[in-house]
C-alpha cells in the first residue's frame, strides 16, 4: 500500500480551520502511512507517482488554490490516484451561479434565480415587470458578503451597469466581518475571545482575498419571496 499525500503549504495559506491537521492526526492515530506534500512544487506530478491518494483542502480565499487546485487534483487522478475533492465534488465550489445551475438541474426547491450575461437582457427582464426587492449576489463569498438588497428598478439597473462595467471586489470587508463576528458571539464570552484571537488570521485571509480580481460581466439575482421548482 502506497502512502497518502496530504497537501500543505503554509506560505500560500495557513488557517486554523484547514483540514490538513485533522487528516494528519487521523493517519497517525490509525497508523496509516502518509506524507505531507506541497502541490505547488514544480515537480509535483512526478512526486505524486509514489502515492495512492491525494488530499487537498483548497481554500476559496487563496487565489492560487482557486486557479490551480482543480487542475492539479484532476491530473493526479489521471495518474491513478484517488483524490479528494475530485472534479465532480469541486467544480461548483464557492460559485453560487454554478451551484444554482446544479440545484435547478435536480429540481431542488430554491429561491427563484436569474443569471444574466448581457446588460440589455437585464433591461428586457425589468421591462416585463418584476417584484421588488431583489437580492443581488456575487458568485463568491460567504457570511453575507457580496450581497445587496435592490429595492427599485433604478437600483437594479445601476447595479447591473456596474457589473457589466468595472464590477465589484469580491473580498470581504473588515468592518462587516467584525460586526458579523460580534453579533453572532454576543452573550458567549468564550466564543468572543476565540474570535478575537483569530483577528491576525483573518487579516492574513483578507490579504489573500485582495489578490482576486473584480467580479463582472454577469449578474445573479434572487427573489427570496418566490420559490422556484423546475418541472
Amino acid at each position: 500500500m502506497k502512502p497518502i499525500a496530504i497537501h500543505q503549504n503554509k506560505k500560500k495559506f495557513d488557517h486554523s480551520g484547514s483540514w490538513e491537521n485533522p487528516w494528519i492526526n487521523y493517519c497517525e492515530t490509525n497508523q496509516i502511512p502518509y506524507k505531507v506534500v506541497d502541490c505547488y512544487h514544480p515537480d509535483i506530478i512526478n512526486q505524486l507517482k509514489e502515492f495512492d491518494c491525494l488530499l487537498w483542502h483548497f481554500n476559496n480565499y487563496s487565489h492560487s488554490d482557486m486557479l490551480f487546485a482543480r487542475s492539479i487534483l484532476n491530473s493526479a487522478k489521471q495518474l491513478g490516484l484517488k483524490v479528494f475533492p475530485d472534479f465532480n465534488e469541486s467544480w461548483h465550489f464557492d460559485d453560487k451561479v454554478a451551484g444554482t445551475y446544479i440545484l435547478q438541474s435536480i429540481n431542488a426547491p430554491i429561491p427563484a434565480s436569474k443569471m444574466f450575461y448581457l446588460y440589455d437582457d437585464v433591461k428586457e427582464w425589468i421591462a416585463q415587470g418584476i417584484t421588488y426587492p431583489i437580492v443581488a449576489k456575487l458568485r463568491t463569498g460567504s457570511g453575507a458578503h457580496n450581497v445587496k438588497l435592490l429595492k427599485s428598478k433604478t437600483e437594479v439597473l445601476s447595479y447591473a451597469k456596474r457589473m457589466f462595467g468595472k464590477g465589484f471586489s469580491p473580498h470581504p470587508s473588515i468592518f462587516n466581518k467584525a460586526k458579523s463576528n460580534y453579533d453572532s458571539s454576543k452573550g458567549n464570552k468564550n466564543l468572543m475571545l476565540s474570535r478575537i484571537k483569530r483577528i491576525p488570521e483573518f487579516y492574513q485571509t483578507l490579504k489573500n482575498a485582495k489578490r482576486f480580481p473584480n467580479e463582472k460581466d454577469y449578474v445573479f439575482f434572487r427573489n427570496l419571496y418566490q420559490t422556484m421548482v423546475m418541472i
